[in-house]
């Protein structure tokens, strides 16, 4: 009785949390498969279907919105136009407002202004009434911008 109650303890302690899916993080490389930079072939060997862009290569417009669900979590992705070496559509930004994302520091949905300012102080944040934007110091460009309301993210 002894034995199984000790294997029985190692399954709860040590099996149970890797059972348990976890949270998704992301950071200013991306969400998830979606990392930045990736082009349009790339974007559909992950969402494992053809993108049918209807602005960029067609017409005179230089960004595209598509919405996409993978693995049960939809996402925006913004398609961004390059002409250099050639004409292709790469992944420029992208968003979730799903619950499941959240940074390394636990910064996710429902997460309040203050946290996203106490967790952040000592890096570079762009404060409006309705987004902080959290700027990557090594590389400018790149960011990451919570939305919120009523000073929470959403």
């Amino acid at each position: 009785m002894k034995k199984i109650f000790l294997l029985l303890s190692f399954v709860i302690v040590f099996l149970i949390p890797f059972a348990q899916k976890a949270d998704h993080t992301f950071n200013f490389d991306g969400l998830d498969a979606f990392k930045l930079g990736l082009g349009k072939a790339e974007l559909e060997k992950i969402l494992n279907k053809k993108i049918v862009l209807k602005h960029i290569m067609i017409d005179e417009q230089y960004t595209e919105t598509i919405d996409v669900s993978h693995n049960g979590i939809d996402f925006q992705l913004y398609l961004m136009r390059s002409q250099v070496p050639k004409a292709i559509a790469w992944l420029e930004s992208v968003s979730t407002k799903s619950p499941l994302f959240k940074t390394a520091e636990g910064i996710g949905i429902g997460t309040d202004e203050s946290k996203i300012i106490d967790t952040y102080e000592k890096h570079l944040l762009i404060i409006r009434k309705e987004s902080i934007t959290l700027v990557d110091i090594d590389n400018i460009h790149s960011s990451i911008v919570f939305y919120l309301k009523d000073k929470k993210v959403v």
